[in-house]
């Protein structure tokens, strides 16, 4: 709502600068919110994230050992998405 001048009082906000600024850096300041959506804006914020880093579940398993280094959260990890042994996603929108 701040991008869109909404409120106005963010603009001289310093926290609210350098978050604008890391994330254009990150390539996120391109992220847009449909408020008219029911869909919630964290997932339609995780949606688009997932779009912009081309991420899957296929690749992050793939990595899980890159961001969890603690052999047992790595475990614990490796537990919980152990029931899931595909690793294909799936996405179910209802319309």
């Amino acid at each position: 709502m701040a991008r869109t001048g909404k409120l106005d009082h963010l603009n001289s906000d310093e926290g609210f600068q350098a978050t604008m600024k890391v994330l254009k850096v990150m390539g996120l300041d391109a992220i847009e919110f449909d408020h008219n959506s029911a869909q919630p804006l964290e997932e339609q914020f995780w949606e688009q994230f997932d779009g912009a880093y081309q991420l899957n579940e296929a690749e992050m398993r793939a990595d899980l050992p890159v961001f969890v280094t603690d052999p047992n959260n790595r475990a614990k990890v490796e537990a919980l998405i152990g029931g899931r042994s595909d690793a294909s996603e799936s996405t179910k929108r209802l319309h």
